[in-house]
This record gives structure tokens, C-alpha cells and sequence, in this order.
């Protein structure tokens, strides 16, 4: 069967553990850039790497050909059923997602599918690794399946059902997805919650890229992004008409990064990011702009769509 995990270095560890020889690492950031529902498997390949190589995470080419190449081989190999290995972040939950509905879409049975239930991997030998693993059943992989649909949709507001309900037999779909919810901009300031963390981290004086990603890290329970995934957030703060963070040149690990006056206006609330240099952001199936203005209110923990005058639809 064959092994997939949300990256190299759990691969690696599968492999020293002598738990698999072949293990397919998914080497995709689900919750940045484009993942629209409305394209076949190959055009959504085309569209990741196409964000990735913008990113200055890979070349277009080699990124692309790896996508092809990961594809094919989980279609060759989708009869003799797979075990999945991800871990509760939301980086992770969403890889999983992806890859029980693409196996699902590929016809493989229910029960052929075994899925990690655990939280994490730390402090786990082979054995307590073993006993984390259970079949998906059929209900679970259509809920999945929907879940990931939900993600993908133009429309975000379905992914409040996985909020509230979950999916049973992927115990931490739920937690994923409301931390996913957070991540759309606030009612108000327009901000996310990694870009509000962002610029209270800033809030005191200049910080260099490195500590700005340790302090954003430490206000997580499951930390889901890495320095690149930071940077990138941070980048986009730095842009536009009014950007909200200015920060020297150089690499982002030594950049010293400062709150602007737009940034101090914006985090108090007297401003409004979406309105003055946020727009053009992706969530899954969701490009955040003016005529797709979808918010997050933190007081009632749920999704609202604002229109062109910032009133809610």
C-alpha cells in the first residue's frame, strides 16, 4: 500500500521507523493561493505551481512535474487501497482532505483507506504509530470528500457545517477548519488573524523576519505555516497603497520589519485592510475582493459576506 504523509521530513521519519518504503510526501500549502473547484485535476496543478513559482518556492517546471508525477503515481496505485499520515494542523487536515476525495473520485473501497488518528506523530514508536491507524468507512469518505468540496467552493459558507459537526472518524476536520475560518478577514479591520498577531508582534518596535515568525508561532496550538508561509503574509503587509508593515532590505530572517502609520490606524480598527490594500487574496476556492468581500466576526465565530458599502448581505 502506499504510504502518503504531509511532507519530507515525516516521510523520512516513516521510513527510519520501518513503517514503509514507499512513502509519498504531499508537498503542497493548501491554505495559500488558488485552489478553485471549478478546474480539472491537471488545470489545479497548473494553478499551484504556478502560485508556488510566484512565491519564490520553486521553479513552475520542476514544481508542475512534480504534481503530475505525485498524481500518477497515487492513480497507479489507488487499487491496492493507501495509509494516510497527517497529523491535526490545519496545513495538514487540509492535504488529507484533498487526498481522501481524490482517492474516492478514483473508485478505491472504503475500508482500503487507512487513516492516522492521532494528533501527532512525536513520542510515537511503530507500535503506537500502528495502533493510530483505522479504516475510513464510507460515510467518512464522503464527508471528507464534502469537506473538501466546501474548501474549494466559491462560496465558503459551507465549511461552517465541518465547524459545527465535524467529520466523525476525522477527529480533528472541525478544529482545522474553524482555525481556517479565522484566517478570513475581520469584520472591521479587515485583517486576519496571523496578520492582526503580525502586526502586534511589530506593535512595540522594529523586529527582525526570524523573531516575527517565532512570535506569530507561539501564538498557535497547532502551528500550520512555515518561515516561508510567514514571509509571504508579512510581504503582502508590506504592499500596496497603504501598506501596513515597512521593514528594510535584505532576507526576510535578518529584515527588520516596523508597524506603519496605516498599520497602527488598522490595528486599532480605525481602518479597514480589505478597503485600502488587502483585496486579491486566496482561501481555497475563495479570491477575497471587493465583490467577494466574505469576513469573519470573532464575536460570533462565524462567516458574513459584506458588500460594496461594507454592510452585510
Amino acid at each position: 500500500m502506499l504510504h502518503i504523509t504531509c511532507g519530507d521530513f515525516a516521510a523520512e521519519e516513516l521510513r527510519r521507523a520501518g513503517m514503509a518504503d514507499e512513502v509519498l510526501p504531499w508537498r503542497d500549502v493548501l491554505h495559500e493561493g488558488p485552489v478553485p473547484s471549478d478546474v480539472t485535476g491537471r488545470e489545479l496543478r497548473e494553478i499551484r505551481a504556478d502560485f508556488i513559482a510566484s512565491c519564490g518556492w520553486g521553479d513552475y517546471e520542476e514544481v508542475l512535474g512534480s504534481l503530475d508525477e505525485r498524481d500518477r503515481l497515487v492513480e497507479r496505485s489507488a487499487a491496492d487501497g493507501a495509509v494516510l499520515w497527517f497529523e491535526a494542523d490545519l496545513f495538514d487536515q487540509l492535504q488529507m482532505l484533498e487526498v481522501v476525495s481524490l482517492l474516492r473520485g478514483l473508485g478505491v473501497a472504503p475500508g482500503s483507506i487507512l487513516a492516522f488518528r492521532g494528533a501527532g506523530f512525536s513520542g510515537l514508536d511503530s507500535e503506537g504509530l500502528l495502533k493510530a491507524l483505522e479504516p475510513l468507512d464510507a460515510a467518512t469518505m464522503r464527508a471528507a470528500d464534502e469537506a473538501w468540496r466546501a474548501f474549494t467552493s466559491p462560496d465558503p459558507s459551507g465549511l461552517e457545517r465541518f465547524v459545527a459537526e465535524g467529520v466523525e472518524g476525522l477527529p480533528y476536520v472541525a478544529e482545522a477548519v474553524g482555525r481556517l475560518l479565522e484566517e478570513y478577514p475581520g469584520v472591521g479591520d479587515g485583517l486576519s488573524r496571523l496578520e492582526r498577531v503580525m502586526l502586534e508582534a511589530a506593535s512595540s518596535g522594529p523586529v527582525s523576519g526570524a523573531a516575527l515568525f517565532k512570535a506569530v508561532s507561539r501564538q498557535e496550538e497547532r502551528p500550520f505555516f512555515g518561515d516561508w508561509s510567514c514571509w509571504l503574509m508579512a510581504s503582502r503587509l508590506m504592499s500596496g497603497p497603504a501598506p501596513l508593515l515597512a521593514g528594510d532590505e535584505g532576507n526576510f530572517p535578518d529584515r527588520m520589519v516596523r508597524l506603519t502609520k496605516a498599520g497602527e490606524r488598522t490595528l486599532s480598527g480605525g481602518s479597514d485592510w480589505m478597503r485600502t490594500g488587502g483585496r486579491g487574496r486566496w482561501i481555497g476556492g475563495v479570491r477575497l475582493d471587493q465583490a467577494q468581500d466574505w469576513r469573519y466576526d470573532r464575536n460570533a465565530a462565524t462567516l458574513a459576506r459584506l458588500d460594496g458599502r461594507g454592510a452585510r448581505q
